[in-house]
């Protein structure tokens, strides 16, 4: 009765279904779209001369890097952020390069993207940036930065 019990306890254990709304896990290669991409995004200028860059791909590989200071961290993506960044840059529009020439301490954001064999690069500021479309990516990728360096936000 007790080799019984025993098993029936297993069976039970192993039936009963997660809570509800419970989901594995993803893994960065398991939100990796079919098609590889790859981000290169460079935050510049300001009054404190900031000079960082980011290199991400599609797997999640992250290469951070301080330029002012020589510091360079390399790190993976969290998936949940991954499925965020790949929705964003798989509906990424073509923008044109738009840079407000009476802003000159603005920071600038360079963007170049690499995806199904094509590559989109765009140069803006901060004046500009609401207009393109490119604000939701921009934000998030500066979120990523700031993190990946231990920095404080630049904006």
């Amino acid at each position: 009765m007790c080799v019984l019990s025993a098993a029936l306890g297993a069976f039970v254990l192993t039936a009963v279904p997660t809570a509800q709304g419970a989901k594995p896990t993803p893994t960065p290669a398991d939100v990796a779209p079919a098609a590889p991409w790859q981000l290169g995004f460079r935050l510049s200028g300001g009054f404190a001369g900031i000079d960082r860059e980011l290199r991400l791909a599609s797997t999640g590989e992250l290469t951070a890097t301080d330029h002012r200071s020589a510091q360079t961290v390399m790190s993976r993506v969290p998936a949940d952020e991954l499925m965020h960044l790949a929705a964003l840059v798989v509906s990424l529009p073509a923008v044109d390069p738009v840079r407000d020439a009476s802003c000159r301490d603005c920071l600038v954001y360079d963007l170049e993207v690499q995806k199904h064999g094509t590559s989109l690069t765009t140069r803006l500021d901060e004046l500009s940036l609401a207009s393109t479309g490119l604000d939701d990516l921009v934000k998030t990728l500066i979120s990523m930065l700031n993190r990946a360096l231990g920095a404080r936000p630049a904006k």
